[in-house]
């Protein structure tokens, strides 16, 4: 069976430090029928070495991104970054593409991928006024809330069979500019990117929440997985 890399969360509760991810994510890696196994952070040293085991890495959701990896500075308002997760996935990045691994970021991974590589964020949808949807609703995570249009002959068409898909929300960020060498590949009625891709590199983004999705058994979410996992 192949072993998926599961990127983590650090946090504190002021005396004790963590790092946690949200089981579904791990579920979903087991339904779809492969291993997975969880990236603590624990500093830079070792992900060369974690990537190496792998078969593929997810980067799932979590923190915001700090801007100042796309170039801009912090806007009033904008909280719950992690410089340290930043970086942490960032290398993991850096690793899988050198050693050319699958990657697939959801949520926060979409967002990170695109701006590391030279795209660039909305640090708040409803600030900018680009949304026009409910995109930060976290009880639609395990159902759906709005539908995206998916492009023919994409990954995700390729996964789900589907050119318009119901899918959750649970983001105030989203991608803005295009990290060159991807290409949009679903989009929500009111024009934000739902998904990436960029085959030449086996990068897949989402911006949705396919994990919750699967474990609940809705829709075709689990294929997504699936899919992924068959990827070389």
């Amino acid at each position: 069976m192949k072993k998926i890399l599961i990127s983590s969360q650090p946090y504190s509760d002021g005396e004790r430090h963590y790092v946690q991810i949200n089981r579904n994510y791990a579920e979903a890696v087991r339904m779809a029928g492969a291993i997975p196994f969880i990236a603590p952070y624990t500093g830079l040293i070792g992900v060369t070495e974690l990537v190496d085991i792998a078969d593929a890495v997810i980067l799932t959701g979590g923190h915001d991104v700090n801007p100042l990896v796309y170039g801009e500075e912090l806007q009033k308002g904008i909280l719950g970054i992690s410089n340290e997760r930043d970086a942490f996935d960032i290398k993991l990045v850096d690793e899988a593409i050198k050693a050319k691994k699958p990657i697939l970021g959801i949520c926060r991974g979409m967002q990170l991928i695109n701006a590391y590589l030279g795209g660039t964020l909305y640090q708040d949808i409803y600030k900018a006024n680009v949304a026009k949807l409910e995109h930060v609703n976290f009880d639609t995570i395990g159902s759906g809330a709005h539908y995206i249009t998916i492009k023919e002959h994409s990954f995700l068409h390729k996964a789900t069979g589907l050119k318009k898909m119901l899918v959750n929300t649970e983001h105030h960020q989203a991608v803005k500019d295009i990290a060159e060498g991807f290409k949009v590949t679903a989009k929500s009625s009111d024009g934000i990117v739902e998904a990436m891709e960029d085959a030449s590199r086996n990068i897949y983004l989402v911006q949705f929440h396919p994990e919750a999705m699967a474990v609940n058994n809705i829709g075709e979410a689990i294929n997504i997985f699936k899919e992924f996992i068959k990827l070389q």
